[in-house]
Parts: C-alpha cells; sequence; structure tokens
C-alpha cells in the first residue's frame, strides 16, 4: 500500500515537471522571457568602445594629420607627395576659402611648397606651417595676409621662394621679412610697403632677387 501511494506521488511530481517545462520553452519561444546576457561579449564589446579609433593613441595634437587631410581633399586642394608618402605641396589657389576652412598644417613636418594665391587668407594658417621646417616656397600673392599673421613666420630659415605681392603687408613686415637668410627670391610687389623700406629689402638681401 505504501508502495503505491509512493510511486503515485513521483508520477505526479514528474507530471508537474514536464508541465512547467513546457510552459518555459513555450514563454521562451514566445518571447516573453529573455536569454541570459552574454556577460564575455559585454565586457569584450566595453573594452573596444573604451579604445580610440587607429593612429589616435597616445595623439594630443588638435588635429591628427589623417584628419588634416580629410579636410584638404574635401576643400579640393592639390596636394602632391613624395616617394615616401609623406604630404610635400599644398596648393588651394583660386579656392573661395578662407583660414576657418583649412585644418591644422602643423602636422605636416615634410611640408615644402604651399600655394595660396587668390584666397580669402589673411594668416592664420601660417601659425601651423611656422612649425614646419622644411618649407621652402611660400606662394600668398593676392591673399589679405597681414603683418601680425606674417610674424608668426619670423625666422623660418628654410625659406627660399616667397611672393607675398598683393597682400596687406606694410612696413611693420620688413623685420620679418629680413629674418629669412636663404631667401633666393622675394616678390612683394602692390603691398602697402613704403619704396624705401623696399629699396632696404633689396640692399639688405643682396644674394635675394627682390621683386617689387
Amino acid at each position: 500500500m505504501k508502495q503505491l501511494v509512493a510511486s503515485k506521488r513521483i508520477v505526479v511530481l514528474i507530471t508537474c515537471s514536464v508541465v512547467i517545462y513546457s510552459a518555459f520553452i513555450c514563454a521562451f519561444r514566445a518571447g516573453h522571457i529573455e536569454a541570459p546576457a552574454d556577460t564575455a561579449a559585454t565586457h569584450t564589446r566595453g573594452d573596444y568602445s573604451s579604445q580610440q579609433p587607429d593612429g589616435e593613441q597616445n595623439d594630443i595634437t588638435p588635429a591628427t594629420e589623417r584628419e588634416s587631410l580629410k579636410t584638404l581633399v574635401a576643400i579640393g586642394a592639390d596636394l602632391k607627395f613624395n616617394e615616401q608618402g609623406h604630404l610635400i605641396s599644398i596648393d588651394v589657389s583660386e579656392k573661395d576659402i578662407s583660414d576657418k576652412d583649412l585644418p591644422s598644417l602643423a602636422p605636416f613636418e615634410h611640408l615644402e611648397s604651399f600655394f595660396a594665391i587668390y584666397t580669402h587668407i589673411n594668416g592664420d594658417c601660417l601659425a601651423g606651417l611656422s612649425q614646419t621646417s622644411t618649407l621652402t616656397r611660400l606662394d600668398l600673392f593676392a591673399s589679405p595676409v597681414d603683418d601680425l599673421h606674417l610674424s608668426t613666420m619670423r625666422q623660418r630659415g628654410s625659406l627660399q621662394y616667397v611672393n607675398l605681392g598683393g597682400t596687406q603687408l606694410t612696413d611693420a613686415s620688413l623685420p620679418i621679412l629680413l629674418s629669412w637668410p636663404e631667401l633666393q627670391v622675394l616678390e612683394i610687389g602692390d603691398t602697402r610697403m613704403s619704396r624705401s623700406k623696399l629699396q632696404t629689402l633689396k640692399s639688405q638681401l643682396p644674394d635675394c632677387d627682390v621683386v617689387f
């Protein structure tokens, strides 16, 4: 008799377990119960999102070289690179741009030439160029560059050819122009500089072809 009662209890327990399990499966398939989160995957995603993009680790410059290149391409700049892949020439001539459209030029450590003929650039960008020790050619013809902004280029010993014709320079820029010892050609016509200061340039830069 006792064995019969025990057997009935076992059958009841098994039946209840099957019913509960079936109900759980149905609820899970219906979407009422969510699967447990994959803690390992969540941790991996968290680590990944906290990492900086490639090339930006330990980068403290306001704009990386890659970001600056993207901006230059976007404004239609003519870019030239050397065999090592370094940017050596930027030409934004006759573009309807001002300094605010340009990226930081400081990252381009191998830059040799910068052309901005007939633009609205007043010279804010020269602060970045002044950090480039390889710059030999600077052409800002007919752009509104003034004395204040040109002052950031003081003692840029690498400059060899400079065209500042048609800019807003005055006699105040004379000391800056005289601080370029390697200068070979200086075009400085149609500025606000007096003729006497232009003659001073000619006499104090005997190895330079001063054109005005």
